[in-house]
Formats: structure tokens, sequence, C-alpha cells
């Protein structure tokens, strides 16, 4: 029935088949009436189905009438009809005095008694039914038809069957393999299957993103597509289980709701087949030849049968193999099994599993009680076998199960002295109370960690480091780092404030900490937006750091790593804040510092802050972070490469690396990592033209951003979103996305965000040509005739500026601006912006210099690599071959013309298309021979035909030259008129250069 924990049908996934048919059930009961019965394995989400159906219903004004079976009334008669029928009892009184008191009697509401007759019952709620439904459609909804008393099932079957023709439907949902009368009643039926392995997987990430990627395997395993199982499973595990950091249990706890799935069914077995299906999971083999020696009978198969009976599991003799149905009732099993029963179990398996000793010492360890020295040993042992198999999760599991905790987890710290990563783990268990040694350990572990890739376990390692340590100071330090580390890289975002104020407990004055103002300042800028109040606080601590520091903060150390973070938090502040002051801060105390800092923040402090002065060194410098790329694992360096990478036009280089970040998140690593990952993939692919991925790639990101409460972070996916509506032509989608982003940003001065808002509406007016608007757009960023420093958007944008000024009339500012982008060197360096910086020439040149502009744009075009740009390029040749049809250069014109609309179709960018084609009609060439790939095929004797035509000749001097009529001739050039996509003879000539002449198949 109800769950208020079920998602709405919107969420629902890998589900899209089902909520298509029953949405197509609803609408064909309300012309023809009809019955549908939902069956499907417990958990698999019938009632979920069965919910869409009822919303539909509801949304095309049905009146629901909604009843369900109960497991405790399954022998009270007519239990769900009387859920059923209640609302519309009113209509009795209009049912004849038999049918209306057999009804009324079964219903409980007075009447003669009808001595049960279930045929008048089930006559007299027909009528009941069609007099219900003169108001208007019906629908019937029955959840756990299976449960339905037998009374109410017989009724609802007669119902069903005779339904067609009326506007009453009946949709029930039913457990499969049940003993329902519904099941019998010849109704269509649609049977839900168990998720396939990718529905299941994005469900589970859907509720669980933060699982490490063996637990959603092993839950992925354990589930097998049940979408409850999936739900449910991870709820009965420790966060330290979801993590990894700790191992789970050979079998997996069951919720209290996956329980109740089986639980009736389990217990209703006899004893022994109970017993012999607790072996079985116990076991987890499947093995028949130790199922029958444990068992000690030799006809337990008799004993084993209620059980395959009632469909929970399955002897295979050819495989000599017990198999359960699904994974969760060989849980449930155990579960439901009592202690005593699960110690009988252990020790019979012990005993047949003499040449396993491994798996007998497990068997043993379960089944004594309180301590036991040999069973201890023996678990040693099989300790041993387990590492040197390569199973040291087992092994782990093998030692704290023979010892105590402690002196398990020491013994294996000083087997791992190669492993420091390990070794400090068990250390970190092995300690009683506080232990700075051990905590400094963890520290480097977590490090470590993160270096190989491994955010999550980093986190988890830092905090383990602040719990161990013995002073105040350092535990807040060291709770604070996994606190801005969670966020930065492990989408724990809402779990700072948590951590700072156990940070705070542990030290009052932890607010003066780098570390806490490091963590509460990304907290400020990523979920608050207080670009100010962030700045303030990494400002003041910076200073302080470096002061109290002071050799150490020059030459390296802790101390070093240390503000090297906290400069690169303030780095990104600065840059969101898009304006000079903040940075002013910034560049005071990276000078303090002097060389030496981290490369990556070296090259970032270069292009996030000024990228309009980077010169061929810092572009060097990006060369060898992003060649390193292809070996480098931790998430949270790929990502800041990539921001570096991504206003000199680089993320190419970092695009394989970005998505391994991409695929870790989306296995339970990195999260915050991943989503960065997403929005740069997102802006590497529209400026690749790959634009429906870009919106995809995009979508996923802010959806998945907002999800951990990073919008911030989420908002340059909405900028990517907007540029895809602009360029595209969707007025509507671009106004909603850029109002988003400015009315988040505005107010916090978030300068950045509205920097990207303008581009977005300047591109869009460019797009309508409102060249006005669009001129006032891009000065918004940075004026005419400058580069502003600190807002990077501006670089690609030189193009929008020019064109709009040229357009608007204001050639002298047009003129400025090239000017200002000639003396950038960057222009010259990178491949898009060395085609913006020309085409932008090209096109303020085009008035007062046409030869001059012509150099221009060739040298635009002829820049390597500039075609894998495709929409900047485009509009290169756009602005060229507009700028050569005014010069009357009408065949030049028509061949960047008709490249650039092939361009623009392909990427769906509708206004600049129509621009084309606008331009291409009023050379005399249509839309059609430029998008077909130039001229139509001719036959040999039209393009003859043509050729003549097009060299100035009549069409009775190309009769008397061909031995034809006249009035062949013109027939012949009225169907090449069309062919070629003109309208005009003078078109000819240049509409033949792009045709192939085709053979001459005329006889010799």
């Amino acid at each position: 029935m109800d769950d208020p924990d079920r998602p709405p049908p919107s969420a629902l996934v890998g589900r899209s088949a089902s909520v298509d048919l029953v949405r197509s059930f609803v609408t064909g009961v309300g012309r023809a009436g009809g019955a549908l019965l939902l069956t499907g394995e417990p958990g698999v989400g019938k009632s979920v189905v069965l919910e869409v159906a009822v919303g539909t219903a509801a949304a095309a004004g049905f009146r629901v009438l909604r009843g369900g079976g109960a497991q405790f009334e399954t022998e009270v008669g007519f239990s769900t009809l009387h859920q059923l029928l209640l609302p519309v009892r009113d209509g009795l009184d209009a049912l004849a005095d038999g049918p209306r008191d057999a009804l009324a009697a079964a219903l409980g509401l007075g009447g003669a008694a009808s001595g049960g007759d279930t045929l008048a019952v089930s006559a007299a709620a027909l009528a009941l039914l069609h007099h219900a439904a003169r108001q208007g459609p019906l629908l019937l909804a029955v959840d756990d038809a299976h449960w339905a008393d037998r009374s109410s099932a017989r009724v609802l079957a007669f119902v069903a069957r005779r339904l067609a023709g009326s506007r009453i439907g009946l949709i029930a949902a039913a457990r499969s393999g049940t003993d329902s009368l519904l099941a019998h009643a010849g109704l269509a039926h649609h049977d839900l299957r168990p998720l396939d392995r990718d529905a299941a997987a994005e469900l589970l990430h859907r509720r669980f993103p933060v699982l490490t990627a063996p637990v959603r395997r092993r839950v992925l395993a354990e589930a097998q597509g049940n979408p409850l199982a999936l739900l449910e499973l991870p709820v009965t595990m420790t966060q330290a289980q979801r993590l990894a950091v700790e191992p789970l249990p050979a079998v997996l706890p069951l919720s209290s709701r996956l329980q109740l799935l089986f639980a009736e069914r389990i217990r209703t077995l006899p004893p022994v087949t109970r017993r012999l299906l607790l072996l079985a999971a116990l076991d987890g083999t499947g093995d028949l030849r130790v199922l029958d020696t444990a068992a000690r009978r030799g006809t337990w198969l008799d004993s084993f049968a209620p059980a395959e009976r009632d469909h929970l599991a399955r002897v295979d003799l050819g495989a000599r193999r017990v198999v359960f149905r699904h994974p969760l009732i060989g849980a449930a099993v155990v579960e439901l099994a009592t202690a005593a029963e699960r110690r009988r179990a252990h020790t019979a398996l012990a005993e047949v599993l003499v040449d396993d000793p491994e798996r007998r010492a497990w068997h043993l360890a379960e089944a004594v009680v309180g301590a036991d020295e040999e069973v201890a040993s023996l678990l040693v042992l099989a300790a041993h076998r387990t590492l040197h198999r390569g199973d040291a999760v087992r092994a782990v599991q093998t030692l704290l199960k023979a010892a105590e905790r402690r002196r398990a987890h020491a013994a294996l710290a000083e087997v791992l002295v190669d492993d420091p990563e390990r070794r400090a783990w068990h250390l970190a268990e092995a300690v009683v109370g506080a232990d700075e040694e051990v905590a400094s350990l963890l520290v480097l572990a977590a490090h470590r960690t993160l270096h190989r890739g491994d955010a999550v376990r980093a986190v988890q390692t830092l905090l383990k480091a602040a719990e161990l340590s013995p002073h105040g100071a350092d535990r807040a330090r060291r709770l604070a780092a996994a606190a801005h580390l969670g966020a930065d890289a492990a989408g724990r975002l809402r779990s700072v404030p948590e951590y700072l104020a156990q940070a705070r407990s542990a030290d009052p004055d932890a607010g003066t900490s780098l570390e806490v103002a490091v963590a509460a300042a990304y907290h400020l800028l990523n979920g608050e937006g207080d670009v100010a109040t962030a700045h303030l606080v990494l400002v003041r601590a910076v200073e302080n750091a470096i002061e109290d520091a002071g050799d150490e903060a020059a030459t390296g150390g802790t101390a070093r790593d240390a503000i090297d973070e906290a400069l690169y938090t303030l780095m990104l502040v600065c840059h969101f804040s898009g304006r000079d002051e903040p940075w002013r801060a910034f560049e005071r105390a990276l000078s303090r510092l002097g060389p030496g800092v981290r490369a990556v923040l070296s090259v970032s402090s270069s292009l996030y802050a000024r990228p309009v002065r980077a010169g061929a060194a810092e572009l060097d410098r990006l060369e060898s972070l992003v060649a390193g790329l292809d070996t480098e694992v931790d998430p949270v360096h790929i990502v800041r490469v990539g921001i570096a990478a991504f206003y000199v036009d680089r993320l190419d280089g970092c695009r394989e690396a970005l998505r391994r970040v991409v695929r870790d998140g989306r296995g339970g690593g990195a999260a915050t990592s991943a989503v960065n990952a997403l929005l740069m993939l997102c802006h590497d692919a529209f400026l690749d033209g790959r634009w429906d991925e870009a919106r995809r790639t995009a979508e996923e990101g802010v959806t998945w951003g907002r999800t951990l409460g990073y919008e911030l972070i989420a908002l340059p996916g909405l900028y990517c979103l907007a540029l895809v509506a602009a360029v595209r032509g969707d007025e509507e989608a671009t106004r909603t996305l850029t109002e988003e982003m400015t009315a988040w940003a505005a107010p916090r001065g978030v300068t950045m965000l509205e920097h990207f808002a303008c581009r977005v509406r300047g591109l869009a007016a460019l797009g309508r040509d409102d060249y006005e608007e669009a001129y006032r757009q891009a000065t918004a960023i940075s004026p005419a005739g400058q580069l502003v420093a600190h807002a990077p958007v501006a670089l690609g944008m030189a193009l929008d500026l020019v064109e709009a000024a040229v357009r608007s009339g204001r050639q002298a500012d047009a003129e400025a601006h090239v000017a200002a982008v000639q003396q950038a060197e960057v222009f010259r360096l990178r491949p898009r912006l060395a085609l913006i910086a020309d085409g932008a020439a090209g096109v303020a040149a085009s008035g007062p210099d046409p030869r001059r502009a012509e150099q221009h744009f060739d040298r635009a075009l002829a820049v390597p690599d500039a075609a894998l740009y495709p929409f900047e390029h485009a509009r290169v040749q756009l602005a060229y071959g507009a700028h050569l049809r005014r010069t009357r250069a009408m065949h030049a014109s028509r061949r960047q013309l008709t490249a650039a609309l092939r361009t623009f179709t392909r990427l769906g960018a509708r206004p600049w298309a129509d621009r084309a084609e606008q331009e291409l009609r009023v050379s005399g060439l249509t839309h059609r021979s430029a998008t077909d790939g130039g001229a139509a095929p001719l036959s040999a004797q039209e393009y003859r035909i043509a050729s003549l035509a097009a060299s100035g000749l009549t069409n009775k001097q190309i009769a008397t030259r061909l031995h034809l009529s006249p009035r062949t001739v013109s027939s012949h050039l009225y169907r090449v008129f069309p062919k070629l996509g003109i309208g005009t003879r003078a078109a000819l000539r240049d509409a033949l250069a792009n045709t192939t002449a085709p053979e001459d198949r005329r006889p010799g």
C-alpha cells in the first residue's frame, strides 16, 4: 500500500516501458474499460508502478477507488471489497432490492443476509460500479492482491471479466507464484522483471552516491536487480562499511523491510526445511555434497520440497547445487534463525569441511560460545593461508575473529612494513586511546591515498588521524583538513559545519587555524556563494600563517603545503569574484612566498587571474602539467590542471583524465571532482561541436552538483546549457538560464557568473541581428579596446565584440579592440584564439580596407587546427563570405558561405544557418545546393548544355551546336536550375564550378 519513502514516478529508473504501459492502459480504460494485472517478485516495484496508474488516472479526471489485501485479513470475508466500494456506497439506493441487500450485507452495511451468495454480490458490485461511472471514468486500484480474501478476489475476478465497453478499469498488483484468484482470471497481465545491470547501478548511485566501488558491486550482486533490495541493503551498513574501511560480513544483514518480503513464507515452512535452508545459506557455496552430509539424512530432499514448492529455492541435481531463487532469501533465512539454530548449523558444517581448514575454522568460530583457544589457533592458521592466497581483507577478518582486535591489528602492522598506508590503519586499530605517532602516520597515509586517487579513503584516514590526536589543536587541524578535502573532492560539502563544530569543540582557538579557515571559506563559497566573507576569512588566515611560518613557508615543509592549499582556495574565491581588488591580497601573499609554489598553483595563478597576459612560458608549464595527466590518478590534481587549461583552450589534452575522474565518481569515488570534471567536459564538447553531448554532460553535472549541495560548482554547467540554447536560437531557454545565473550571482557579488550570462546574451543577440544589445553585453565584460585581466571570458568573445561594434556603426571601437587583441601574445599561441583574433581583424577591416580584410580572413582560416573549433571557424567563414559578396567576388563568396552553412546546419545553429542561407540567396545560390554538398548530379547531356549556357550561348546557339531543338535545350535547362539550386542563368558558372563533370556514357 502507500509508502512515504516511495520515489515519485518521475524518479523511476529502468521502468519506462512499464510506466508507458500503465499510462496507455489508463487512457484506454477511459474509452472502453479493461483490467490489468501487474505481477513480479517481492520488492520489484509493483506498488510503485501501480501508483503511476493511480496518478495518471487522477490527473485525467478519473475517480479512483483504492483497496488492497492484508496478510492478517485473508480470512475476513469481503474485507478488500469493503475498502474499494465504501466510497461509492451512496449508490446502493439505485440498485434493486435484492442486489442492494446482498451487497450491503457483504459490506457490513446492513441489509438481509444473502447466505454468502458470491454470484449475487458480484452482480451487485458490478451494477454499483456502472452506476458510479455515470459521473465519469472510474479506476479500481488493488495492491497486494495476493493477500485479498478469497470472497473479494472472486468478486473482483467476476467484475474484471465484464468491464469491456464500460468506462471502468481495474488494475491490481500481485506477487508472482502466489495462488491468487486474479492470476487465474484470464486478465491481461504485465510481469515486472528485475532491473538490468545499468538501471540497477543508476538507482543505487542516485540513492547512495558515496558507496565505494567494491561495496557497490557487492550490493548489485546481492540485490540482482531488485529495487527494494538496492535501496535497503546499504541502510544496514555502517558508514565505514559503505566506504570499504571496514569489511562487509559474509551474509549482508537485511533491513526490517527486506525481512518482511520473505518472512511469512519462511516462517510457515516445516522446521526441518528451515534447517536445511539455513545450512545452505551459511555454507554459501551451494554444493549439494556439503548439504547432503550436513543434513545426515538420505531423504533430506523430501524435507526440502516445501521450499521448492514455495519457490524459495531449488535443487539442481544435474549441477549438484542448491540455488536460492534470490540471494535475499538466504539472507532472510539467516536473519530469522535463532542464535542457537545458527550455532548448530555452523557446527554441522564444520564437521563436514574437514578438507577445507579455512572454511571449517570460520564455522567453528561461529559455533562456539565465548573464548576458545583451539578455535582461535585454527583461525590464525586460516588467516595465514588466506593472506598467502592474496585475500588480505579476508585475512584481517579471520585474525579479528581469532583474537582481540588490537592484537590482530598489531600483528598485521608488523607484517606490512612495506605498505605504510595499510600499516598505519592497523596501528590505528591496535592502539588504546590517543597516539600522536600513529596519528601522524595516518596523515601521511591520507596524502598517499589521495595521490593514489582514492579521495574518499583519504578523508576517512584524516578523520581517524583526528580521532587519535592527543592534542586539541592537532585534532582540530586534522578535522578541518578532512572537512576541506571531503568538500573539495568527495562530495561532502554538507559535512563541513559538523566537522568544524567538532574542531572548535576540540580546540576553542581553532578559528585561527589555517585549515579551519580554508574549510570554512570553501563552504561559504560553494554552499552560500558568500564571496566577500570567504575572501576575508582566507586573507586573514593566509597572512597570519605566512607570518607565523617564517622561513618554513618560503622553503617548504608541511606549513608551506597548508599555505599553498589555502592560496588555491583563495584563488578560486578571487576568480569567481570577477573583480580586480580581491586579487591584490592573493598576489601579495604569493609574492611573499617567493618561488617554489606548487606547479599547478603557479600556473593557475597566471591563467586564472590574467590569461590575457599569458605567454609562451606559462603555456609551456601548462603543457608539462597536461602531459603528466596520462598517468595521474589524483582526482583533485587532474581537476585543477583541467581548470587551468580551460580558458586557454587546452581541455582536449585533459579529456581522457577528466573522463577517468567522472568514472571514479560514478563508482563511489571523488564525487566533487567528478562534478567539476563533468562541467569541464561539457565545455570541451561545446567547443568541439558536440553540442548534444555538451547538453547531456552539463545536465548531469548540474543535477549531481546540486544534489550534493554545490550550487556554485553547478552554475558553470548552466552556462554551458545557456551557450547551447543561445547558438541554437532557443530564446526562451537562453533567457531562463541566464536569469537563473544572474539571480543567484548578482546579490552575492559573484561577478564571474554575471560575465558568463553577458557572454550568452551577447551571442543570442548576434544570432538575431540585434547588434546594439550584443555590443552592450560584450562591453559589460570588457570595454572596447581593453582586455580586462580578471575577466578571462573576454578572450573568447573578442570576435563577438568586434562584430557587434562594426554592425552597430562603432568602427573606431572595433579597431581599438582588434589592436588590443593583437598586442596579447596568448592570441598567437592557441589555435582558437588565433582564429578569433584574425577573424575579428577581418571583420573590422572589411569596410575600410577590403584587401586587408581578405588577408586577415585567409590567415584566420589557415590557422593549424582552427577547424577543430567548428562554430568559430564557421563564423569566420560566414563573415568572410559576406565580405566577398559585398566586393562582388561571388564565386569565392559562395564557397565560404556554403561551407559555413553546412557546419551551422550540422551543429543545429539555426540563427547562424539562416544568416548564411540569406547571404547565399543574395549571391544567387539557394539553400539546397549549399546543404546538399554543392551541385546536384547532372547527366552528361545536362552538363554539356549547362556549360554552354554558362559560356554565354543562347538556347538557339546551343541547339545548333548540339543538333537539338531549342525547345529540348530549354527543357534541359529547366531541369538543371533546381538541380544546381540556382534561380538565374548568371549563376550557372559558379554553380558548375562546384560540380564534378559526369562521364559521357554515349556510345563511341
